[in-house]
């Protein structure tokens, strides 16, 4: 670029009330578009780090909501990243015909090309934590149905065990009044009792093995019932962890948007200097 050139960029950048560091950075060829989020955005930005979910099992509505509502900002950033594309053609193209700003030009190009690729990189964790997030939901959901099957089971246990007892215990006093009457009858009927009471014997034994059993059973399922309960809990609290992981993405997605209207604005302003210092030289 020659002096003259030089010069004259150097007063349309200073008409257009750019910084004297900025024009120098122009004439070097290593200007970097700064990147300014303002401090309330920042202070919405921490806030939204602190935002705690609601989880699946109390407000199953409000998280399909949300599910919802993160697709289609998906859906929007996604639209946006090709406005960014066609932003970028347009640049080059007008940056072909700009005599002495095509160094100008390529800077402004290359800023949004990164900006865009951080942008991509950005929307592809989105849309992982999203994944994430519907598969805990899942998660959750199967969890609370196991753990309301475990409490059946134990409820449904504890029932039989204590129509075991009740039958032993009526078992045992079967056994009792047929003692006395073996104490107190003839011989034969003292033998029919005899075999009854053996008969009742085994019974009431093979009914405390069953009993015995069971309470191994409920043992077991109580065991389970906690297992549960602590899998459902660390689900839940994963879960909200991820909640806040989206919000806080969201949010950044929301500042790159920020610096892509920045860019942007930038850029149209510098495709209008092109165009007029085009239309002086020829």
């Amino acid at each position: 670029m020659s002096a003259t050139s030089r010069n004259n960029l150097a007063g349309k950048l200073y008409q257009l009330r750019y910084t004297k560091a900025e024009i120098m950075a122009f004439n070097e060829g290593n200007y970097k578009e700064k990147k300014i989020i303002d401090e309330e955005e920042v202070e919405e930005m921490k806030d939204g780090l602190n935002v705690a979910e609601k989880t699946a099992t109390n407000n199953q509505e409000t998280i399909n909501q949300e599910i919802e509502s993160s697709r289609l900002r998906v859906v929007d950033l996604e639209g946006l990243l090709e406005v960014e594309k066609k932003s970028s053609a347009e640049l080059q193209s007008v940056g072909q015909g700009g005599i002495g700003c095509f160094e100008l030009a390529g800077i402004y190009t290359a800023s949004l090309s990164v900006c865009f690729c951080r942008f991509v990189s950005q929307l592809e964790e989105y849309e992982a934590l999203i994944s994430q997030y519907e598969d805990r939901l899942d998660d959750n959901v199967k969890l609370s149905l196991k753990l309301e099957e475990a409490k059946r089971q134990a409820e449904d246990k504890t029932v039989t065990i204590l129509s075991r007892d009740s039958a032993l215990n009526k078992l045992t006093n079967e056994l009792v009044e047929l003692k006395e009457e073996a104490a107190s009858g003839s011989r034969h009927e003292a033998e029919l009792v005899e075999y009854h009471i053996r008969s009742l014997n085994e019974e009431i034994s093979d009914m405390k093995c069953n009993i015995h059993a069971l309470n191994e059973q409920l043992l077991k399922r109580g065991i389970n019932l906690d297992t549960v309960r602590t899998n459902l809990a660390v689900s839940e609290a994963d879960f909200e962890k991820l909640s806040s992981s989206v919000v806080g993405k969201d949010r950044e997605l929301r500042n790159f948007a920020q610096i892509r209207d920045s860019l942007i604005a930038r850029l149209d302003r510098l495709k209008a200097d092109l165009r007029r210092l085009k239309g002086r030289e020829v």
